[in-house]
């Protein structure tokens, strides 16, 4: 018997804290990073938004009600490639991570899809 499973992306562990589906995000985003970070600087902005939208934020926002929920680890994982890809999207190597949030607003977002989700029950 296993002890997850995956369902429209979501991996829903026995114990439904969702580690495992944080982990697999991270894990997505995380590889998306890289080869962000390398063909970045060579880009424009717009370019570099878009790439950053199409394959690191497309994970980190995918069912964002279901990690927003984990624990603080998962957060701080989350959180911390989100800070990586910013810092490479925006050139910014100094601001804090919520200067850089400030300066894209995904964090936003993600509260308006909660409260909307929560509306919408």
């Amino acid at each position: 018997m296993t002890d997850s499973v995956n369902v429209l992306g979501v991996r829903i562990d026995s114990i439904l804290n969702f580690s495992r589906h944080v982990k697999s995000i991270c894990e997505k985003a995380s590889n998306r990073v890289r080869p962000f970070s390398r063909i970045a600087p060579n880009l424009e902005y717009e370019k570099d938004a878009m790439l950053y939208n199409s394959f690191v934020l497309s994970n980190l926002k995918y069912c964002p009600l279901i990690w927003m929920f984990s624990g603080k680890p998962s957060k701080n994982d989350i959180n911390r490639i989100h800070k990586h890809a910013l810092r490479v999207l925006l050139d910014d190597y100094e601001s804090t991570f919520q200067e850089l949030l400030q300066k894209r607003s995904e964090h936003t977002t993600n509260l308006q899809t909660l409260l909307l989700g929560c509306t919408n029950a």
